[in-house]
C-alpha cells in the first residue's frame, strides 16, 4: 500500500477500508482483520504501525494467492 509507505494517513485509511471490504467479499478473514488494523492505525495517526501492518497485508496476500 503505497499510501502507507509515504505516510499519507487519509489515503492509507481509505485504501485499507477498500481492501477490507474486498477481503470480506472473498471470505479472507485473516486479510480482512489485517486491513482493519491498518485502517485503525491510520485513523489514530500511527504512521509506523500503519506502514508495518500494510507490509503484513502484502505478505499475507502473497501467501493467500499461492493457495490458488
Amino acid at each position: 500500500m503505497e499510501a502507507a509507505e509515504t505516510g499519507n494517513l487519509a489515503e492509507t485509511e481509505k485504501y485499507a477500508n477498500l481492501l477490507k471490504n474486498v477481503f470480506i467479499t472473498i471470505d479472507a478473514e485473516e486479510l480482512k482483520y489485517s486491513a482493519f488494523r491498518v485502517e485503525l492505525a491510520a485513523r489514530r495517526g500511527d504512521r509506523k504501525a500503519a506502514r508495518e501492518l500494510a507490509e503484513c497485508i502484502r505478505q499475507a496476500f502473497a501467501t493467500y494467492r499461492k493457495g490458488f
